[in-house]
């Protein structure tokens, strides 16, 4: 399926219709670096090495009100500490709370992409919300999270949380949306504990 960006203050969603429009901006957005007129700071070693020391992976209720300190993959993930697991308004939108450890995976989104004003409009970065994909930037962003699991997994084993009880797609065992169609059984989280198992390794870990 082919996905054109035709959206004139800013980049929709990929589900969304992208022909309502009459003046189009068929390019990337970014605002690299400040969100809302404010400078934004991405993720130290400092915070990346505090999150990778959590040895629980994830606690219920599995989702981003978690308190970051019983949950690795929330402390990863960087949410806000509100019930759910919805942006706002489709954007990681990332505000500071007394007590999160990091907001690691979230805030780069944000410091890619960026919530700016410009002649009188507000436009929004497409890596700060559900177009995050259309930017190259996002593979290389998630390629990172992605050793920073296996750097995870590294220290602390494969105890991936959880196991049952959660909503459908979450469990270890269920099968992840959209990825239903895929008929090798590549498609769960159990399926995808160790990169190895998909025929990659990274050379440095964390």
């Amino acid at each position: 399926m082919e996905i054109k960006i035709t959206d004139e203050l800013s980049i929709d969603s990929l589900l969304a219709n992208q022909t309502i429009l009459t003046k189009p901006t068929p390019f990337l957005i970014r605002n690299m670096g400040f969100n809302k007129g404010v400078a934004v700071q991405l993720p130290t070693e400092k915070e990346i090495l505090n999150t990778l020391g959590i040895t629980t992976y994830d606690s219920a209720p599995f989702d981003s009100s978690v308190d970051t300190v019983k949950s690795f993959r929330n402390a990863l993930e960087g949410w806000r500490g509100t019930a759910g697991n919805t942006c706002i308004n489709s954007q990681m939108d990332v505000i500071d709370l007394p007590g999160r450890r990091s907001t690691q995976h979230n805030i780069v989104h944000v410091y890619v992409g960026g919530i700016f004003t410009a002649n009188g409009k507000t436009s929004l970065g497409n890596m700060t919300q559900n177009t995050s994909p259309n930017d190259p930037v996002f593979w290389i962003h998630h390629a990172n999270i992605d050793r920073l699991w296996a750097s995870y997994s590294k220290r602390h084993g494969n105890n991936y949380q959880p196991a049952t009880g959660a909503p459908q797609g979450h469990n270890l065992n269920d099968v992840m949306e959209p990825f239903s169609f895929k008929k090798d059984g590549i498609n769960k989280p159990s399926a995808v504990l160790n990169e190895a198992w998909l025929g990659y390794q990274y050379e440095f870990l964390k």
